[in-house]
């Protein structure tokens, strides 16, 4: 597995912090779990994309 540091503000770790299912939960397993809550099964077809971006 490769790593990458990233730069975000401080409101969004404490953000994940409040996120976390457990203290030791990393950030990268809370931003994983959001990611499969977030997105749909089927992806959206180029019309449909741009028509979600409002």
């Amino acid at each position: 597995m490769s790593a990458s540091t990233i730069q975000i503000p401080e409101s969004t770790i404490h953000a994940l912090d409040h996120l976390k299912v457990h203290p030791g939960e990393s950030y990268a397993e809370v931003i994983d779990r959001l990611i499969t809550l977030c997105c749909d099964e089927e992806e959206l077809d180029p019309d449909e994309w741009s028509d979600s971006k409002g």
